[in-house]
């Protein structure tokens, strides 16, 4: 991974850092914000949604096939052929061809673009957000059957292995000329999958014998 795209992936998860009511491309509007999805749920500032969605804050659109926008705080996480529009062009994108693949895109922060970030980041308290379904399952694992648990925890394993092989891949790829803070990230991105690893490995049995007590008690 070259620095041009890890300054790009950081320049991402800082500003864009369920069952569905089903039907064609409905609407949800706040004095603020304007989302439209094919599906879309509300559940207190947070709105999730999926489908050819689109976001348009102020002179911003987002286009998306999923997101989570928190209506308060105005952030939001997109996933799946993300593309952003402003009038001042924050990401350059150029595609490039792929014989029996779709084509490759590669974005570039702009000029404008830098210039945002770096007023973004005088923000003197960035806050460290924590929004996890796998803790909240775990919180009412006395509901849940063993074999579900154990599923559950399982398959949480199984994904931090794949953060940690992707941890891998990059430094393999070279970090000896990334500025600090980036291999500060990296480091931290690492020390959480190895001690959500470590701490699972360790407690799953906390879980195993709640299930015992409550059958024991009838």
């Amino acid at each position: 991974m070259t620095k041009s795209k890890v300054i790009l992936l950081f320049f991402l998860l800082f500003f864009f850092s369920w069952p569905f009511l089903f039907g064609q491309q409905t609407q949800f509007t706040s004095e603020e914000i304007t989302i439209i999805a094919h599906y879309w749920e509300k559940k207190g500032d947070l709105i999730s949604a999926t489908g050819d969605v689109e976001v348009h804050y102020q002179n911003i659109t987002l286009l998306a096939d999923g997101a989570e926008v928190d209506v308060e705080t105005k952030d939001v996480y997109a996933w799946g052929n993300v593309t952003i529009r402003s009038p001042e062009e924050v990401v350059s994108c150029e595609e490039i061809p792929q014989e029996g693949k779709p084509d490759r895109k590669v974005y570039e922060i702009t000029e404008e673009g830098r210039q945002f970030l770096l007023q973004a980041l005088e923000n003197p308290n960035p806050c460290h957000k924590l929004r996890s379904e796998f803790l909240a399952t775990m919180c009412f694992a006395h509901l849940m059957p063993q074999k579900d648990i154990e599923t559950v925890i399982d398959n949480r394993l199984e994904e931090i292995k794949r953060y940690q092989e992707m941890f891998r891949d990059i430094e393999e790829g070279g970090t000896l000329d990334w500025p600090g803070g980036m291999k500060f990230v990296l480091g931290f991105g690492e020390a959480l999958a190895a001690a959500m690893e470590q701490y699972i490995t360790e407690n799953r049995h906390l879980l195993a014998k709640e299930i015992v007590a409550k059958t024991a008690t009838g």
